[in-house]
């Protein structure tokens, strides 16, 4: 605030500051780093802080869920939040390990959206790992939340190969709009996606 006027700058220093965390400070502002259309790193934003609306989430929040079921869409089998359907869930989990046996990565799953934001995505940039994994780990995450919502609203299956390859269309979509030196054709794309992620 100068003199009376309010700035957004401020408002999130403000913010960040009351946090007391510096490392908070860095993964929000990785979050904003990562060479994805505006919409995507806002839904990462949102995941990182909890407030996708998950069946937890908005019970939580006391919002009042008629004629919905509170099962993860995915499972049908625990209650809906955030780690589950995102993260441990059979499907989502496979999902993850696909990937991460593709690009030959050893990982643990951590328990919470935090703790896996800041395990692959921030640290990415402190090892071997190319912005091409921040970009996956974004595209994994669009693609499970589309398909969570397409189990939910359009009572559509969980389709595991459609979600692979909706996963790789975007990554090469990203990577070729916000990459000036990635080159790579589709068709050399998917002929071998985990090099040109990784390189």
């Amino acid at each position: 605030m100068l003199q009376g006027v309010f700035l957004v700058k401020s408002a999130y220093t403000a913010i960040i500051e009351g946090r007391g965390n510096y490392v908070q400070k860095d993964i929000f502002r990785d979050i904003w780093k990562v060479k994805v259309p505006p919409k995507v790193n806002f839904f990462v934003w949102r995941l990182k802080n909890s407030s996708l609306p998950t069946t937890e989430n908005l019970i939580k929040r006391n919002v009042q869920i008629q004629n919905w079921d509170s099962k993860c869409p995915f499972c049908n089998e625990l209650e809906e939040s955030t780690e589950h359907t995102m993260f441990s869930s059979k499907k989502s989990s496979r999902i993850w390990n696909y990937f991460m046996q593709v690009l030959d990565i050893d990982f643990v799953s951590p328990n919470s959206a935090c703790a896996y934001f800041e395990q692959h995505v921030i640290s990415s940039g402190k090892s071997n790992l190319s912005d091409g994994w921040k970009i996956l780990w974004c595209a994994i995450m669009c693609n499970l939340w589309n398909s969570r919502n397409n189990c939910i609203f359009r009572d559509k299956q969980f389709d595991y190969e459609d979600v692979i390859q909706s996963i790789l269309f975007n990554c090469w979509s990203w990577l070729s709009a916000f990459n000036a030196l990635f080159s790579v054709s589709y068709i050399q794309w998917m002929a071998n996606n985990s090099t040109s992620l990784m390189g």
